[in-house]
């Protein structure tokens, strides 16, 4: 499993209108739910998906200290995330490897 791949599942999400849960992440891919939450969480971090909900300025790009995930009602894709994800397509359309 690879970034790209948990990206493209998120923003599939988007493009239904209907904010990607982590269950539902790891529902979709075949993912242990504790790998579902270590990618979410890593997408998060690079300010790739964002919660839905609103957040606290100090932990925008976060979760909160003991805070579980799994409750958060959805991500979505940021615009960080979907141009991510365009430089992914053009890189992979002309054939150059993408991490080489």
């Amino acid at each position: 499993m690879d970034y790209l791949t948990i990206l493209k599942t998120f923003r599939q999400g988007d493009r239904e209108l209907r904010p990607l849960r982590v269950g539902e992440l790891a529902e979709q891919l075949g993912l242990e739910p504790r790998a579902a939450v270590i990618w979410t969480v890593k997408l998060w971090r690079s300010m790739l998906i964002q919660p839905v909900s609103w957040r606290p300025p100090g932990i925008m790009w976060r979760p909160a200290p003991h805070e579980d995930i799994t409750r958060i009602e959805g991500f979505k894709v940021t615009k960080r995330g979907r141009e991510r994800l365009k430089w992914a397509r053009r890189r992979a359309g002309s054939g150059t490897e993408l991490f080489g």
